[in-house]
């Protein structure tokens, strides 16, 4: 092997090296960006919808008509946002006690149904928070354990390399050189031995 294929394949595996510690690197924090976008999109709108029906229902005998307004606008988006089991289900009990509570806003075992679902939807929503949160935790360590075991195996093979690699290109050109002195001092046994 000559000394420019041993140049190349020494960049060329340095390239390879930094291009693999990247691409692992990109994937898993691209992994870890999408577990929180999915954990503030779908769970925290769904908090932030009944909490709105929420205030709303508690300004419900100050301004009955601004308060109705943000609840159903409030309701519309929670029903937009369904993304766990058993969150259908609670919205539509919630939208059926509202319904109800609507017609008669004085009953409070209607008002007890309608916090009761609300409840029902911020604890689901809550659940999935902690469990999303624990698969973005384990795809966090997984990802630092691949980077640590990908970068110490890669710095092991540079290490070597950085020793090893320069006496592949440096001892040809010593040995040409021992022997181009040796010819020159008048040595004509000398002979030149190259793999």
């Amino acid at each position: 092997m000559n000394i420019k294929t041993k140049l190349s394949l020494g960049l060329v595996f340095l390239f390879t090296v930094t291009v693999v510690v990247g691409g692992i690197s990109i994937y898993y924090l691209n992994e870890l960006s999408v577990d929180s976008k999915n954990i503030i999109k779908d769970n925290y709108e769904s908090l932030d919808f009944m909490r709105g029906i929420q205030q709303a229902l508690d300004s419900v005998t100050e301004n009955q008509e601004k308060s109705w307004i943000e609840i159903e606008k409030n309701l519309k988006g929670q029903q937009e946002n369904i993304t766990e089991p058993g969150e259908m289900e609670s919205t539509s009990r919630l939208g059926v006690a509202l319904d109800r509570f609507k017609s008669n806003p004085s009953d409070s075992a209607v008002r007890r149904q309608v916090d009761q679902s609300i409840f029902e939807i911020i604890d689901v929503n809550m659940k999935a928070i902690v469990r999303k949160n624990g698969i973005a935790q384990k795809t966090s360590e997984q990802a630092t354990l691949y980077v640590i075991v990908i970068v110490s195996i890669c710095f092991l093979v540079s290490f070597s390399f950085i020793v090893n690699f320069p006496g592949y290109i440096a001892n040809p050109i010593s040995q040409l050189t021992e022997s181009i002195k040796a010819i020159a001092n008048k040595d004509y046994e000398e002979r030149l031995h190259f793999n």
